[in-house]
């Protein structure tokens, strides 16, 4: 439990007297977003009287311990299935089952336009409360990507006949929306195609301006869904995976999510146009 005093100037008083913010401030300005969730709990004050260090200890010493979910294990289960590319994100973006291979983090430009911005990808706490265990972003334009195609599969459709990939994949994200960026989607996962070309694969948060917004919606072929509504994400961890197969007429792909500890939902996409 760490500790300090400030040094201060004589006139120095605590506040104006007036008013008092929790998180944002009326106006809806600084908000505690990042990085992290923006979380405060437990909060308490004291009139005309200064805890003692006994006191403040005593508070201390009788948090309880935070219930950390076995992370080894589970990571230990996804090793063992023998993941073709494995990236755990913890501090970097390099691909455990192939450390010669790390995503990039786009820092200095936007990806289509090849514009400068200012990038907020960075590290900080996961599920499992390791302080930089899993990408944030913030921005619209933050990503984590590569030119290689990490699933087999994809490509153009061909009027007529299917495609021939098969594939999976799994992850865990944290849904709260209210991050810097109010506008568009954000995307958990997206294979680079789009809809209108039956090649559209991505997990996002809906844009505030379209239908179910800040819902999860998942979009396969020329065709988007909800998942889970916006009232069941915000500020939670969740597991998703997703398992696709391109050599059949229906169900091509079969998706979970859930709440750790909680229900695990799934369901169906077919593409009917290919």
């Amino acid at each position: 439990l760490a500790s300090g005093k400030t040094i201060n100037n004589t006139n120095a008083v605590a506040g104006s007297g007036t008013l008092f913010f929790i998180g944002a401030q009326t106006t809806g300005s600084s908000s505690f977003d990042k990085p992290g969730d923006g979380r405060v709990d437990e909060f308490a004050t004291w009139t005309n009287r200064q805890l003692s260090a006994v006191e403040i200890s005593a508070q201390f010493t009788n948090l309880p311990n935070p219930a950390i979910p076995p992370v080894s294990g589970y990571q230990t289960v996804i090793s063992n299935q023998a993941p073709a590319h494995y990236f755990q994100l913890a501090g970097n973006a390099v691909d455990s089952m192939n450390p010669s291979l790390a995503l990039v983090i786009n820092t200095n430009t936007v990806l289509v336009t090849n514009t400068p911005f200012n990038s907020s990808v960075g590290f900080s706490y996961d599920y499992f409360l390791d302080q930089n265990g899993a990408a944030y972003f913030s921005v619209g334009n933050d990503a984590i990507y590569t030119n290689i195609n990490l699933l087999y599969g994809g490509g153009t459709y061909t009027n007529g006949s299917f495609g021939g990939g098969k594939g999976s994949i799994s992850g865990m994200f944290h849904g709260l929306p209210c991050t810097n960026y109010y506008t568009g989607q954000k995307y958990i996962f997206d294979a680079g195609g789009s809809t209108g070309t039956s090649n559209a694969f991505a997990m996002f948060l809906e844009n505030p301006n379209n239908a179910n917004p800040w819902s999860l919606k998942m979009r396969f072929g020329d065709s988007s869904d909800v998942l889970i509504p916006a009232t069941n994400i915000l500020s939670e961890w969740y597991y998703f995976a997703v398992t696709y197969d391109e050599t059949v007429a229906n169900h091509q792909a079969h998706w979970w999510v859930g709440r750790p500890g909680a229900t695990l939902q799934s369901g169906f996409f077919s593409a009917t146009n290919g």
